[in-house]
């Protein structure tokens, strides 16, 4: 999984994020804004969700470990009850959140709207790894998070599966995808399951990638994932000028 490498994400569950309360008002809350060449790219959030990265530091420091260095991150978001927690104590363990990227300079190499299909082959394509590299990247992925707890952790392999195309017009795409995992810390093994909804938009001459990510699902959450992934990519493509989703 290029675009995002999942098992930092576990850097989130294991460690859980230390962000120190902010002294100052929310300058961001309901949604995250980015800079795009000369115009503004709007990322709202979903209903019941915050963007959190943009107000605390620490938090736009882990997301953005969980996207490669060639990749920006533009939006991280975690649920409202999260972000109240985080606002109040500074800490936030949590099982579900949601961040968007793009590569990094996009804004300055326009796609054609008439392209995004062939881009979407193509980057459908390279979501899936091969055995050997799944495992060359949980190996990397494993020393770096044990650089930053000190203490050894140990990714098993991590394989997602699509499990449907819930997603494909002309300027928007997602699947659903699920998958195991395993880690050892100091000699136990912690298993879990978790469900990506991942949604392309063609916003503003580019195509911007967002995942909407939950841990150990139940079977409700597996439409309720998908739910939130359609109802994030119409609030994006209408925020940013366009018709939104197709009926």
């Amino acid at each position: 999984m290029k675009r995002v490498l999942l098992p930092l994400i576990l850097s989130i569950i294991l460690a859980g994020c230390v962000a120190a309360p902010m002294t100052t008002a929310d300058v961001r809350g309901l949604e995250a804004q980015a800079q795009w060449g000369d115009e503004v790219l709007m990322i709202p959030a979903p209903a019941n969700f915050h963007e959190a990265a943009a107000n605390y530091p620490e938090m736009k420091r882990v997301f953005e470990r969980m996207i490669p260095p060639g990749r920006r991150l533009l939006a991280g978001m975690v649920s409202d009850e999260d972000y109240r927690e985080v606002q109040k104590s500074g800490v936030v363990r949590t099982d579900l959140w949601m961040l968007m990227q793009a590569p990094k300079g996009a804004e300055k190499r326009p796609i054609a709207k008439a392209n995004f299909q062939d881009v979407v082959k193509l980057v459908r394509k390279g979501d899936v790894a091969s055995p050997a590299k799944r495992v060359e990247e949980s190996t990397q992925v494993s020393r770096a998070i044990s650089r930053d707890l000190g203490y050894q952790v140990k990714i098993r392999d991590v394989e997602l599966k699509v499990l449907e195309t819930f997603l494909n017009q002309d300027d928007a795409n997602g699947i659903l995808q699920i998958g195991d995992c395993q880690v050892q810390m100091e000699g136990q093994i912690v298993k879990f399951q978790i469900i990506i909804g991942d949604i392309l938009i063609w916003v503003k001459d580019a195509i911007v990638s967002g995942q909407i990510a939950k841990l150990n699902p139940s079977r409700e959450d597996l439409e309720w994932v998908k739910a939130k992934s359609l109802e994030w990519a119409d609030l994006i493509l209408k925020a940013n000028g366009e018709k939104g989703l197709e009926s």
